[in-house]
């Protein structure tokens, strides 16, 4: 069973009772930007009628330059387009500032803007079919062949879903082993229950100290390494470096009973000694999210039991201090830590 929502709603609640607290003790201060909404609402729909009819008319709203939502020139040109888009930016600033007025806590006041910038994504009028000009256009030249397509695929999404939707949003069948995914050449040189050891074909002449890759648990390795073009392993072997990285194995009921300890044990130290007695005396480590997470562990250890292998360490996107998650912190509450336990208690493993 799910939970109903992953966002704490006992602080909604809480949020929602401020807020009300708020407006009612100073009513000015909401009705001073309603006016000024109101009056921004009217200069846009002058400029709208005069755009209409064929009048100069210059933008009053505009998106940020890096908005991809409103790149077709449609969005610009015809005054129906332009209007809806306008329209949709004012709302959304009257949105923000409204929120930004109102007095809570740093925790509130982060959830609040999380909520609120969601929301106003999803109201985006580029998500809708009959407000956005790209859709429309392709729907009349298709004969609305798009809209039945999306539909279908929507309906195999479905269906191909369990208790959580699943919306599909890659095309599966395009990567190809070894062109544009796992492109680098390398093998299995190690392996236990929790993981493989690859080790990348190097060039004729290498640097001394090689690099040991541990990449997150639940992203695959070969995040690191797709098409050539874009491959951090690939990179590394060109510029004659020695590269090990760690694939991890999808777990499922048997590894039920192995626990945190055991990934650092068997996922990375095993792997570490392995290389070790290859003749390194002294490794680059590079971390990524929760391989970083591992990492700093390991270093610690390492320190401890006086092991002094690491030449250098590299942390990818790795939180070390987790009392303040950022926006992650939204969805961290009972509801969700209860269901993420249960679910683990049914599986015997985190399915990702």
């Amino acid at each position: 069973m799910i939970p109903r929502s992953l966002i704490d709603s006992d602080k909604n609640r809480i949020i929602a009772s401020l807020m009300v607290e708020q407006l009612w003790a100073n009513p000015e201060k909401f009705c001073q930007l309603n006016i000024e909404y109101i009056d921004k609402l009217r200069e846009l729909k002058a400029n709208s009628f005069a755009k209409f009819v064929g009048s100069p008319a210059k933008a009053i709203f505009s998106p940020d330059n890096r908005d991809k939502r409103f790149k077709d020139s449609s969005w610009e040109d015809n005054a129906y387009f332009d209007f809806v888009k306008q329209y949709y930016l004012l709302s959304r600033e009257w949105l923000k500032q409204n929120m930004e007025h109102y007095e809570l806590s740093n925790d509130l006041k982060q959830h609040l803007e999380f909520a609120t910038k969601h929301f106003i994504d999803v109201l985006s009028p580029s998500s809708f079919a009959f407000c956005n000009p790209k859709v429309l256009c392709e729907t009349l030249e298709s004969g609305g062949q798009n809209l039945v397509q999306g539909l279908e695929n929507f309906l195999r999404d479905i269906k191909s879903s369990g208790d959580i939707l699943n919306i599909k949003t890659t095309n599966k069948s395009a990567f190809k082993l070894g062109k544009n995914i796992a492109a680098t050449k390398g093998k299995v040189i190690f392996q236990n229950d929790l993981m493989q050891l690859i080790c990348y074909e190097p060039k004729e002449k290498v640097h001394k100290i090689p690099i040991f890759i541990i990449p997150p648990c639940i992203n695959k390795y070969y995040i690191l390494d797709l098409s050539p073009h874009n491959s951090l392993v690939s990179f590394l072997v060109e510029n004659n470096f020695q590269v090990f990285l760690i694939s991890w194995v999808n777990p499922d009921i048997s590894l039920s009973e192995k626990g945190f300890e055991d990934y650092l044990k068997d996922g990375i130290l095993a792997p570490f000694e392995y290389v070790r007695n290859l003749g390194f005396e002294k490794i680059d480590f590079v971390g990524y999210c929760m391989g970083g997470t591992f990492l700093a562990i390991i270093i610690v250890y390492f320190k401890a039991k006086k092991i002094e292998s690491v030449h250098s360490a590299t942390f990818f996107t790795t939180l070390l201090n987790y009392t303040h998650p950022g926006e992650l912190g939204i969805f961290f509450n009972e509801a969700t830590i209860n269901y993420i336990k249960e679910d683990i208690k049914l599986k015997g493993y985190f399915d990702g």
